[in-house]
């Protein structure tokens, strides 16, 4: 059985878990500045140590993080659409915060796999949550001035992140903002 079919579906973990496969990990992993993934699976292959820890929620309710520990690789699935702003089935309120425990809980040398595009490195991903946090804020105080969407659109309020809407046609600069609008509607 591969790693694929370990982790297609995350309530299947517990399961992976009874059967064997997977092993629960002991306690939570915790970062540097305090910040936790409360629950996570372990189990070896090929001699690594590869954790598969559930992070549910914003882009979908089925992703994980897979941490190649040995390898320093860290496989962030479609939560990472490097150059691209992110495709979010979920709450995009729990985006940055999976942003923030990756960075803070992961070692600074590892490498950072996306589910399209380019690898990240540290830097890299703090950029990219830093891209998140900073258009998410200017999107919002236009939405609190009563803008529409549209309007945010035409005012060009993220011009300079403008490239992160032409990577993937799946998430244009207007997609965006039409998502920040969303979580800030959820938010009232």
């Amino acid at each position: 059985m591969g790693v694929k079919a370990v982790v297609t579906n995350l309530s299947n973990l517990a399961q992976w878990a009874r059967k064997g496969v997977l092993s629960p990990g002991k306690g939570e992993l915790k970062g540097r500045t305090g910040k936790i993934f409360a629950g996570y699976y372990r189990f070896a292959f090929n001699g690594e140590d590869i954790f598969i820890i559930p992070a549910a929620g914003a882009h979908s309710e089925a992703d994980v993080i897979v941490y190649f520990k040995d390898s320093g690789i860290v496989h962030l699935g479609d939560l990472l659409l490097s150059g691209s702003f992110p495709l979010l089935f979920g709450d995009l309120n729990k985006y940055p915060e999976i942003l923030e425990k990756a960075i803070d809980i992961f070692p600074a040398q590892v490498k950072f796999v996306a589910g399209h595009g380019k690898d990240y490195t540290m830097a890299e991903l703090k950029n990219y949550h830093k891209m998140i946090v900073d258009t998410r804020r200017i999107v919002e105080k236009e939405f609190k001035a009563g803008k529409s969407v549209q309007a945010v659109m035409d005012a060009n309020a993220i011009k300079k992140w403008e490239s992160y809407g032409n990577t993937f046609p799946l998430v244009t600069t207007i997609d965006w903002i039409a998502a920040i609008h969303q979580a800030y509607l959820q938010k009232k």
